[in-house]
Formats: C-alpha cells, sequence, structure tokens
C-alpha cells in the first residue's frame, strides 16, 4: 500500500485503481482513506477485488466507483476497467 502511494504521488496518474481490499501491511482500507485524502489521488477512478459475500457493501463504505469478485469471470473484470480506461 506504502510503495503503490509513493509511486501514484511521484508519476503519471493511471486511469485506474484496481485495488485489493487484504494487501499486507497497509491494507486496502488504509490505502482508500490515504488516496481520498490526497487531493493529487483522490480523483483517480478506484475499483476493489475482493473475496466474500459483502463486496457491494465495502464498495459503498469505501465510495468505490466499482467492485468485482476476485472469483468473478474476466469479462466481468475486463467491462469495469472498460468504464475507464481504453481496453484495444
Amino acid at each position: 500500500g506504502d510503495e503503490a502511494l509513493d509511486r501514484l504521488r511521484g508519476g503519471t496518474a493511471p486511469c485506474l485503481i484496481v485495488l485489493d481490499l487484504d494487501m499486507p501491511r497497509k491494507d486496502g482500507w488504509e490505502f482508500r482513506s490515504e488516496q481520498i485524502r490526497d487531493p493529487k489521488l483522490a480523483a483517480i477512478p478506484t475499483i476493489i477485488s475482493s473475496s466474500g459475500d459483502d463486496v457491494k457493501q465495502k464498495a459503498a463504505a469505501l465510495s468505490i466507483e466499482g467492485y468485482f469478485e476476485n472469483r468473478a469471470d474476466f469479462d466481468a473484470f475486463l467491462e469495469l476497467v472498460g468504464r475507464y480506461c481504453l481496453i484495444e
């Protein structure tokens, strides 16, 4: 999480952040909290990847633009990414 935040702050903003809530050291909840407090990073659309039955509630709690379950199919993932990024 910390490394990702450092890279985002030091580089060109990506079209989308795909966030796993179960990262070690700084989990996705902490990452997202820092992201939305940083004006440079707050505007980057973010979707979460998570397992469990409460993915929709987690996304709402984090003001996330979208979500997919880790066990979701690849086409569903590409559709969600395609909302924010040009896919060729």
